[in-house]
């Protein structure tokens, strides 16, 4: 599945303001929140044109189950004061802004990377054998290894 911000910039439709959905030039064009949610097939065309508000509701409902990171609350990185949940504050720094997908992707990324989990950090032989001291593991009672250090 795709991230959130890797979904916001998957459209190819132009970027519309002031809503979810809409014609700039003539053509169809979505904001930052319902392009993603088009990406990630949570939404389609019929529902959008014309907008039934019901499905917007819907599609929220279950981003937020496939991107966790919809329910951060985060203050407005332009400085305003506005604090709310991300999904808010996207659709915000796209109409009261005019962030780009492209900026607002960018924002994401960073809020996604502080929920992601850590990697792994292999640990030093020296650090494997205190843990082994620690937890009065040794080679003779466990042979399993510790984060990527086997037993000696």
């Amino acid at each position: 599945m795709l991230k959130l911000s890797e979904a916001i910039l998957a459209t190819t439709r132009p970027q519309y303001y002031g809503g979810w959905a809409g014609r700039v030039r003539g053509k169809r064009a979505v904001c930052a929140m319902a392009g993603a949610f088009e990406a990630a097939g949570l939404i389609s065309l019929h529902w959008m044109f014309p907008l039934v508000s019901f499905n917007i509701i819907q599609a929220t409902l279950q981003a937020k189950r496939i991107w966790p990171v919809l329910e951060m609350r985060r203050t407005c990185p332009v400085g305003c004061g506005t604090a709310q949940q991300i999904d808010y504050l996207c659709i915000h720094l796209s109409d009261d802004h005019r962030w780009s997908r492209q900026r607002i992707s960018q924002w994401v990324a960073l809020c996604e990377e502080a929920i992601e989990p850590p990697k792994a950090i292999p640990l030093s032989r020296e650090d494997a054998e205190m843990w082994r001291e620690l937890t009065g593991t040794n080679e003779a009672e466990d042979e399993t290894e510790v984060a990527g250090v086997p037993s000696h």
